[in-house]
């Protein structure tokens, strides 16, 4: 645009400060402002005119910025001007959204409002403040055919109303794109359906409760006053039964809600938490319907209607708690791409939605694509990052053939797959079924809670009962309204929402940390330290072969590298890879950066006996064991003293000889994880005892032990799966706290599932937490340490919250029944308990972000095995 053109549209709002863009409010990027500026230049314009007038940060937010102005909805930048800290974002991504007119993804979102009118709900990106709201709404304005927009703040959802006839849905997600919001589909599962009806079945009854607990209240003001100054008969009696009619209303309608779950507790044989609430209900009613009759003594329905519309409004932040702690967990299928290219069989690539890919299609994935359903490759090589279902840092090389999962990441090239598993049945959805169930499990911690309740509801009847009896022997005339409070004000709703309450808030907060928890029972036994033991390739270490060191002449690396580079072997592989960081100056002028070598390479034999040999450039070379090597070479004493103290060290030996004489030596072997000795030593300082089960070479395990400071007698090598569950069920019948399992999923299963704790920290999930306990979504072990942290405080929460709860209760009952609270107080004490339990549970520090905690590593020291035993 022109400077001329700036400056007339910078009337039509307040422009931004210089350098920051008119429509998003984000810094203008240097590159694209010197490029504006040259171009208006080579228009006419002089350089400061030019400079001033590269008001936008793209030409995205350009577009917007004209549209918006073209429409006369200016007022917008006014609007968010108001809004602190608001600022959109550049528009038009350029996205063409052609599979939203798709038949299938209309049939699956897509709702009819009468001939020719549907109904969406799409999610948006960007939305930041009310201005957004204002824009969105105005969309009519913007587009024909669309007849309303509507827009949920909270959410971020749009619901778009249009005429199929005059609009397309891709066209109006364009101009959504186009106005700095991207578009996604928002499909509602039956589960989140039947979410929506209770949370609106909820409000229904909140909001009869509060407009009946309001005419009550206001009517026993009026007969409070007519008391104190008088009042005429009729108009009283009117006014008391007005107030029965409408305490009826009360309890025949959100209040049924409480006898029909006593009722059902008391058909199971099991006193549930509204057995007492239903008992003083149901006393206030007939005492005060008897009352009402006879035209004399107190009426309570002023209380109950305020009783029945705290409890509802108590339960319904309750349930909120709970529906977003297992939102936290569903949200997990976000993880996957809205939509997919689904190959033709005329091979012609079509944007659908994922939603309406089926088993047998074909689709293609492009490099830096998220891959959107299980299947298997039937064209194209590529690296995928699998860390999200397996916890592995390292790409995979995967070929036709090979098995994929929705949730990968594809990294390098195109890949063409069919499609074998879709939506909840795919891994990932396995994996979010199998966490969301796990955490409904009732844990023992639940199970003693609810235990609890159960007799401290028996107290409560006959401590209710006992009161109205004992102040009925006085001849009190409020012996009915004293029992009537014990009953309202002692209910232990608190002792049986505390536990639940804390452990789910617990799950759906580590879920947002990936650490995928099954359920309050693995929380419980990790507060108090035991043994943990650790499988050890893949968990304590990297899980991958690499050169740990090289000594000796290192000016023949050149050599050992072209004709390592010949052999499969993954020692072999390491060295290859590797062999930069050890080479002269960085890097061989003769090998390139991924290993390969330009040096001739003549006459490879491999040995039988671990070792290749060759004549490169001319010399002979061979690389392997002191053995391969040894037989056709003069091996120097030392050697064999590095040797024997590299193999002590858990590595792998290998001799390098030149022209029939050892003049290098490699160290490989399996290195450890960057945060393992910190780790490790963290959790000698909380008191746990640690060891190791490995199926690898004892000699092997041992040099990792003896690296991390664990004791020899608790580093295990060469167990069998079954041997390591005998190990595991050994120390546990020795009573000498939990026996934790951390192991990488696969082999390490039955150890897992026989620990009293098992984790999984790599490979298949969908393994791991049919045997383990948890699961980490993040590679390493500083996961750990959040784990155990968040374990000790969701206990501590739970403690706290029953503890409050039982103070709380035994307090009330004891003043209830010295009738020292009526029950108009009991109906507006009594939702305080639950209140303050669920202020601890969401108030608990437990895995709350920024709090979890890791140690801060120390710089590893450089790699060293030992002295050279010849010239470096």
């Amino acid at each position: 645009m022109s400077a001329g053109e700036a400056d007339s549209q910078g009337q039509a709002c307040a422009t931004g400060p210089s350098g920051v863009c008119r429509h998003c409010q984000l810094p203008i990027p240097r590159a694209y402002q010197e490029a504006q500026t040259k171009l208006l230049i080579a228009r006419g314009a002089n350089a400061e005119a030019a400079a001033a007038g590269v008001v936008f940060c793209c030409n995205g937010c350009e577009a917007a910025y004209e549209l918006l102005h073209a429409s006369g909805l200016d007022d917008f930048y006014q609007y968010r001007a108001h809004e602190p800290g608001a600022a959109g974002h550049p528009g038009d991504s350029g996205e063409s959204y052609e599979e939203f007119d798709d038949p299938s993804f209309l049939a699956d979102h897509a709702r009819s409002m009468g001939p020719n009118s549907l109904s969406v709900d799409l999610r948006l990106d960007g939305i930041h403040c009310r201005a957004c709201v204002w824009l969105l709404e105005r969309l009519p304005r913007l587009m024909p055919g669309v007849s309303e927009a509507r827009l949920n703040l909270h959410r971020g959802v749009l619901t778009v109303t249009w005429d199929a006839e005059q609009t397309k849905l891709s066209q109006v997600a364009r101009r959504l794109d186009q106005l700095g919001y991207r578009p996604y589909p928002y499909q509602r599962n039956d589960a989140e359906e039947s979410a929506l009806r209770e949370t609106r079945r909820r409000l229904v009854e909140i909001a009869i409760a509060a407009a009946v607990a309001g005419n009550l209240m206001l009517i026993a003001i009026a007969l409070y006053a007519g008391w104190v100054s008088g009042m005429d008969a009729n108009i009283e009696r009117y006014l008391r039964w007005v107030s029965a009619g409408l305490g009826a209303i009360a309890l025949a309608g959100p209040g049924r809600t409480f006898f029909r779950q006593a009722w059902a507790g008391l058909r199971a044989g099991v006193p549930n938490m509204d057995l007492p609430i239903a008992l003083g209900l149901g006393l206030g009613t007939t005492v005060g319907w008897i009352n009402t009759f006879r035209d004399t003594g107190a009426i309570y329905f002023d209380s109950l209607g305020m009783l029945v519309f705290l409890l509802l409004v108590g339960r319904w932040i309750q349930y909120r708690q709970t529906r977003r702690a297992s939102d936290d967990i569903r949200r997990l299928y976000e993880l996957t791409p809205s939509r997919a290219r689904r190959v033709s069989a005329e091979g012609e690539a079509r944007w659908v939605p994922a939603s309406a890919l089926t088993v047998g299609d074909r689709v293609r994935v492009l490099g830096n694509e998220t891959i959107p359903a299980d299947g298997i490759v039937v064209s194209g090589r590529t690296s995928i990052d699998r860390s999200l279902l397996t916890g592995e840092s390292t790409p995979v090389e995967i070929a036709p053939g090979d098995a994929v999962h929705g949730g990968m990441n594809n990294i390098e090239s195109p890949i063409e797959l069919e499609v074998t598993a879709v939506g909840g049945v795919s891994r990932l959805g396995r994996l979010i079924d199998l966490v969301e169930n796990a955490a409904l499990k009732r844990t023992r911690l639940v199970q003693r809670a609810d235990a609890l309740g159960g007799w401290f509801v028996v107290v409560i009847v006959v401590a209710t009962l006992a009161t109205a009896l004992g102040w009925s022997w006085v001849r009190d005339p409020h012996a009915w309204d004293h029992a009537i409070a014990l009953a309202i004000v002692a209910c232990p709703c608190a002792l049986g929402l505390a536990t639940p309450l804390a452990i789910a808030v617990a799950v759906g907060r580590a879920a947002r940390q990936r650490l995928l928890v099954k359920g309050g029972d693995a929380l419980e036994r990790l507060v108090h330290p035991g043994t943990i033991w650790f499988d050890k390739t893949g968990t304590l270490t990297e899980g991958r072969t690499s050169v740990r060191s090289w000594v000796g002449d290192r000016s023949v690396i050149e050599y050992v590298v072209a004709l390592e580079s010949l052999s499969n072997h993954q020692a072999a592989r390491a060295i290859t890879r590797d062999s930069s960081r050890w080479s002269l100056g960085g890097a061989s002028g003769t090998t390139g950066h991924d290993g390969a070598s330009s040096l001739s390479v003549e006459q490879v034999q491999q040995g039988e006996t671990g070792g290749i040999a060759g004549v490169v450039a001319g010399r002979d070379v061979r690389v392997g064991t002191s053995r391969f090597v040894g037989d056709k070479a003069s091996i120097d004493p030392r050697w064999d003293r590095w040797s024997d103290w590299v193999a002590r060290q858990g590595c792998t030996p290998i001799l390098a000889a030149v022209d029939g004489a050892v003049v290098a030596g490699v160290s490989v072997g399996d290195a450890l994880r960057g945060e393992t000795a910190s780790v490790i030593a963290r959790l000698k300082q909380l008191g746990w005892q640690v060891g190791v089960l490995s199926g690898d070479h004892p000699r092997v395990v041992a040099g990792v032990a003896r690296e991390l400071g664990i004791e020899s007698r608790r580093a295990l090598g060469s167990l069998s799966p079954e041997q390591k569950v005998e190990v595991l069920n050994d120390h546990r019948h020795q009573g000498t706290g939990p026996c934790v399992m951390v192991g990488d999923g696969m082999n390490d299963s039955a150890a897992l599932a026989a620990a009293d704790v098992g984790i999984s920290v790599q490979s298949g999930a969908e393994i791991s937490l049919r045997s383990a306990d948890v699961y980490f979504g993040r590679s390493g072990l500083l996961p750990l340490l959040g784990l155990l942290q968040g374990a000790r405080r969701t206990v501590h929460t739970i403690q706290l919250g029953l503890g409050v709860s039982l103070m709380y209760n035994a307090l009330a009952v004891i003043l209830a029944a010295a009738g020292q609270i009526n029950p108009l107080v009991a109906a507006a004490l009594m939702p305080v308990s639950s209140l303050t339990v669920l202020a601890i549970a969401v108030g608990g520090r437990a895995f709350k972000s920024g709090t979890m905690e890791g140690p801060t590593l120390a710089a590893e020291p450089a790699a060293s095995l030992g002295p050279a035993p010849a010239n470096s």
